[in-house]
């Protein structure tokens, strides 16, 4: 074949070729057809899609959607719903090899709460550590919150099981009845005093009963609801000005005076205290609601529940009595 012919021989086969390509090519998005090529093309066979190894994850479509994983429970909540379940003594977080500080345990504290209330409305708030003494325990720089369940609220005169708790502890408190919802950060105790429709004896009844006392941490307070399980509101009376940081405090046990404190006792002051409470509240994500209790520390000291009749007194606020059974 001469160089003109073989010239001409060869452009035809590339543009020949170039339009079969172009054929061809599919849309894009579609699926592709590989054919055999026949004996003694001139096109080489398609090579097959590569396959895609195994994989542990679900591929969707761009526009398809996608379901939300669930959030895995941390396994330090998981054993301490466990024990609360199975009225054991409570582990501590601050045992485990991850680093645990004050957010960290506040998010344990919420995933805790909303597991072991089962659905129920929350009664309130109690804030803990109130006392430079009680801080300098705990190794704490301040104030704790946690939230009352509202299966643990007794009534005055009931009889409360010592076989129910593992460490029960008794302190005497002052309560807050809310008449307004708060869901924002109250600026002063001016403004709070108006959100405010009574104030009542209380009595809180903390499990103390962990697998570590002589470890324990504020972390593992936090996480664990600052041991909130029981507790007794007595008949509330107007808020009016009085001081109810002069309130003195006596809780006597089978007679014998056992406790006395004062309201100054919570953070020196209790409007302080209650302020405190309530925007570390609606900081943790809570709306709190109307009919709510909001106790705001131990006046006095923490004293260990044995059994027998308790009567507290708290000068013309009211008093409550209750007993606690073996």
């Amino acid at each position: 074949m001469t160089r003109p012919f073989i010239h001409l021989f060869l452009l035809l086969t590339i543009s020949t070729a170039t339009a079969i390509a172009q054929t061809a090519t599919p849309p894009r998005g579609a699926s592709v057809e590989v054919k055999q090529a026949p004996p003694d093309g001139a096109l080489p066979q398609a090579k097959p899609e590569p396959v895609a190894p195994e994989s542990a994850y679900t591929v969707v479509a761009e526009d398809a959607p996608v379901e939300a994983e669930e959030p895995r429970l941390d396994a330090r909540v998981a054993d301490l719903v466990a024990a609360y379940e199975a009225n054991a003594l409570m582990p501590l977080v601050s045992d485990s090899q991850l680093p645990v500080d004050l957010a960290a345990a506040y998010a344990m504290q919420k995933d805790f709460v909303q597991i072991t209330q089962g659905g129920q409305p929350i009664a309130g708030f109690k804030a803990g550590l109130t006392s430079r003494k009680a801080q300098q325990r705990f190794g704490a720089e301040g104030p704790v919150g946690g939230v009352l369940p509202r299966l643990g609220r007794r009534d005055p005169g009931q009889a409360v099981e010592l076989a129910d708790y593992n460490a029960l502890m008794i302190e005497c408190e002052l309560a807050f009845i809310l008449a307004k919802p708060i869901d924002a950060p109250v600026a002063d105790v001016a403004a709070l005093r108006q959100l405010i429709s009574g104030i009542a004896p209380a009595i809180e009844l903390p499990d103390l009963g962990y697998t570590k006392m002589k470890e324990l941490k504020v972390a593992d307070l936090i996480a664990s609801n600052v041991g909130a399980r029981a507790f007794i509101i007595g008949e509330a009376i107007p808020v009016d000005r009085r001081d109810l940081n002069d309130v003195v405090v006596t809780l006597t046990h089978n007679g014998t005076p056992v406790n006395e404190g004062e309201g100054a006792d919570a953070m020196r002051d209790q409007w302080r205290a209650l302020l405190w409470l309530v925007n570390h509240t609606v900081a943790q994500g809570y709306t709190l609601q109307p009919g709510q209790v909001l106790i705001t520390g131990a006046l006095g000291e923490m004293v260990k529940a044995e059994d027998g009749v308790y009567v507290a007194t708290f000068g013309e606020i009211g008093s409550l009595h209750f007993t606690v059974k073996r």
